[in-house]
């Protein structure tokens, strides 16, 4: 598999421009190929095999030597067999957010260790209460232990 076209938006995720279109295939390739990007894993078999080959995530190198975490998915036109369209969606503001969500939840822990606090919620809808470890060490309860509320009228 190799780019033939590209648009816009994947030209600046990776900061190439239209012409530097071969040097972007190479510096996103996963394989020895010398002029294109390969598939990895199993999306050659699943290609080959269904025309499409699920999403999965890689890392593109941009032009400044960086990285891009993306997301990769495509299929094969039926007609041809050997064309087809791929999507490529940057990740990179998701995995800020994962790595501060990531941040925030062990200050919290923290602070609710050092305070010796706990927290829990409360999904009404579906009754699933969750409790954080502290609340788990302060009622002496193995972490995981499955917990019930009763409502005292």
């Amino acid at each position: 598999m190799e780019f033939t076209g590209a648009n816009e938006a994947f030209l600046r995720m990776v900061q190439y421009d239209r012409e530097d279109l071969a040097p972007v295939a190479y510096a996103g390739r996963t394989s020895r190929r010398p002029n294109g990007v390969a598939i990895a894993g199993t999306g050659v078999a699943d290609l080959k095999a269904t025309g499409m080959f699920q999403p999965f995530e890689k890392e593109y190198l941009r032009k400044d030597g960086s990285r891009v975490p993306a997301l990769l998915g495509g299929a094969l036109f039926e007609e041809s067999g050997n064309e087809g369209v791929a999507f490529v969606l940057d990740l990179s503001e998701q995995k800020r957010a994962e790595s501060a969500l990531r941040r925030s939840e062990a200050f919290l822990a923290e602070g609710q260790h050092l305070g010796q606090i706990g927290s829990f919620s409360w999904r009404v809808a579906t009754d699933e209460i969750t409790w954080s470890a502290e609340l788990y060490r302060i009622y002496e309860l193995e972490i995981g232990v499955p917990v019930t509320l009763e409502l005292i009228p």
